[in-house]
């Protein structure tokens, strides 16, 4: 299987995502179909902070998320910051 990352994205605040998540009462299949990907897809993605734009775009939108403040939540684990 491929990875779009060699090390998991620390910098994306997925606590943030998955309580969201519970607070809107939507599963993760609820989520893949709203963003348009697998539930597979999704979980790999909770795992590993490795969204693509698009996709970290549509779950800002589904969830009512700020994009900066999820993904973009540590930078200082980025070496920028």
């Amino acid at each position: 299987m491929a990875r779009y990352c060699s090390n998991p994205n620390q910098m994306v605040d997925t606590p943030r995502i998955r309580s969201r998540l519970t607070e809107k009462h939507m599963t993760l299949p609820d989520l893949a179909d709203a963003i348009g990907v697998s539930r597979h897809t999704v979980m790999n993605r909770l795992a590993n902070g490795d969204w693509s734009v698009l996709e970290a775009y549509r779950v800002c939108k589904v969830l009512d998320l700020d994009f900066t403040a999820v993904f973009f939540a540590h930078p200082e684990n980025a070496g920028v910051a």
